[in-house]
């Protein structure tokens, strides 16, 4: 069988969920990273249960300790050049630049864009940083990126497939 090396970056809820449903398109971190391209999102075993409360999110239905989609990374920018640059992130990313900024807290701010949730979340244990896990091939079957539900009644979105 086949194997991936996949790129992850370990994330509490709901904030994975809310990256993976294209509903926060920055995450915020305290260090900057060279790396771009395809970047697996996995939920941390800690739940902000404020921030779920926030958002409305039952933090009973969230899935933890499992790698539960990809987003690209995009650009990593400085969080003090970001309110020059947040139109223009949103016009040539196609976001939603009245949501992100709502989001934005910490020194750097990770631009994704692309999500897309795995057919079935892959359980593994997390780390801090970006870190490699391999994955087998037949894992790593990704779902249609998300639409909402008043678009289709097939696809789920990512918050009901891992909230």
């Amino acid at each position: 069988m086949s194997k991936q090396r996949l790129t992850v970056l370990s994330v509490r809820q709901p904030w994975a969920s809310l990256l993976l449903s294209g509903e926060d398109w920055c995450e915020n971190r305290s260090w900057d990273t060279e790396h771009r391209g395809p970047l697996w999102i996995h939920a941390s075993s800690k739940i902000d249960t404020e921030e779920c409360e926030r958002y409305g999110i039952d933090p009973e239905k969230l899935v933890t300790g499992a790698i539960l989609g990809r987003v690209n990374l995009q650009d990593v920018i400085p969080i003090d050049e970001l309110p020059e640059r947040v139109l223009a992130l949103a016009q040539d990313h196609d976001l939603d630049a009245d949501v992100g900024p709502e989001f934005i807290v910490g020194e750097f701010c990770w631009i994704v864009t692309n999500p897309q949730v795995l057919s079935q979340p892959i359980e593994v244990k997390g780390k801090l940083n970006l870190w490699k896990h391999e994955a087998d091939e037949s894992q790593l079957t990704l779902q249609e990126r998300f639409r909402s539900e008043e678009h289709t009644s097939e696809l789920q979105s990512p918050c009901n497939l891992v909230c």
